[in-house]
């Protein structure tokens, strides 16, 4: 009984880095800087792929069929990885945007050794020509309750609670989140902080309804009018990742943090 996290070794359901460009990308370069991963993406270990809308929002691909011979050119790249038939992963390049995000994450130096193949080459390339305004990484952690719905007491997962937030909310009697958004500061980069609790019911693979709280983090440096090579993007998203596992680590119980093997003083000191 109790919280659990959704596996064994660790919380995290979906991991997702995106840079946004200061300015659009022209179609040459989108394809200088992504034509040669998306050809070479079988060897890459991507199942499927996909030309997509160039402007599309960052995110998860959308598939355009159907539109006749006035459909809007396709100049983004999509390439997509599936295990035992679920997704898990994605890589896109748009001429706003380059992202990849994963449901497979296992830790740090595997994340950062797979974006080393099938991002960065690309994303380096784009820096030469065009500035980075803004790096993204988001974390999606998920904890689910062992138990009946109305009994999952959150004080049992997290360290702090926002104190607005009913006591019969918090004990489990009715579903609640909680969004809180600040602004810190790296070497001079302004860094947006989000960290999202979100209480909800789901129906488990045996059918019972199940209490579950996803933990969304998001680091995201600020970066327009930064002229930002290859050094300086991994130095932040190694910062990026640092800050993340403590923003995460401090928002639940040590006992939890335990559970799932999270030191935090490796990351207390930079």
């Amino acid at each position: 009984m109790g919280w659990r996290p959704i596996h064994e070794a660790h919380a995290i359901e979906r991991v997702r880095i995106i840079a946004e460009f200061s300015s659009p990308l022209t179609t040459k370069l989108l394809n200088r800087c992504a034509q040669k991963l998306y050809e070479s993406a079988e060897s890459l270990g991507f199942d499927t792929k996909e030309r997509v809308l160039g402007n599309a929002a960052p995110g998860f691909s959308i598939s355009i069929n159907g539109l006749g011979p006035n459909a809007p050119d396709l100049t983004g790249y999509v390439m997509k990885r599936h295990s035992g038939g679920a997704f898990a992963e994605e890589l896109g390049f748009r001429e706003n945007s380059f992202g990849y995000v994963t449901t497979e994450y296992s830790r740090w130096q595997n994340f950062e050794s797979r974006l080393r193949d099938v991002l960065f080459p690309a994303l380096f390339e784009a820096a030469q020509y065009t500035d980075i305004a803004v790096l993204r990484l988001e974390y999606w952690d998920r904890f689910k309750f062992e138990g009946i719905p109305a009994q999952a007491d959150a004080r049992a997962l997290f360290s702090a609670l926002d104190g607005a937030i009913p006591l019969s909310s918090i004990e489990g009697r009715a579903l609640w989140h909680s969004h809180a958004g600040w602004f810190e500061e790296f070497s001079g980069t302004p860094y947006l902080i989000n960290r999202n609790l979100d209480a909800n019911d789901f129906q488990d693979t045996d059918g019972a309804v199940k209490r579950c709280v996803s933990v969304y983090t998001l680091v995201e440096a600020r970066l327009a009018g930064q002229d930002i090579g290859e050094t300086e993007i991994t130095r932040h998203l190694s910062e990026m990742h640092r800050r993340s596992v403590l923003l995460f680590g401090s928002s639940i119980l040590q006992e939890v943090r335990a559970q799932i093997g999270l030191k935090l003083e490796a990351y207390e000191n930079g």
